[in-house]
């Protein structure tokens, strides 16, 4: 069986990834996702309010608590001003409906951006 969308609790929660293309929603608690292998996502769709997200720190807090990331490429925003940073290698950003500052940090990096500033790092 291959699961590739993993929804977590409101609680304190561990989720990995397999080798696949995973999607990991943590929900509220402070989680750790781990995307393994493949072009993992992490998604603060449903995050409570705006989300400052990490992946050179590995970091994520806000709306959702706060995350530990580690080998995670895609990230998705809330539906608030959030602040989403790359790392170094190739990430994908989508934004929210709210004014979004994305920063590529040194990859190179793709982003879907409704309203807000888009910054690229490198």
């Amino acid at each position: 069986m291959s699961i590739e969308m993993v929804l977590g609790s409101l609680f304190n929660d561990l989720i990995t990834g397999d080798a696949a293309n995973n999607v990991l929603i943590g929900l509220a608690g402070d989680d750790a996702l781990d995307g393994g292998l493949g072009f993992d996502t992490a998604s603060y769709q449903n995050a409570a309010s705006a989300v400052t997200v990490s992946l050179a720190a590995g970091t994520a807090s806000g709306g959702a608590g706060n995350d530990t990331l580690v080998r995670i490429e895609q990230l998705i925003g809330s539906a608030y001003a959030d602040t989403l940073t790359g790392d170094s290698a190739d990430n994908t950003f989508m934004g929210g409906a709210d004014n979004d500052m994305l920063d590529g940090g040194g990859g190179a990096r793709r982003g879907q951006l409704r309203v807000g500033v888009r910054r690229g790092g490198g």
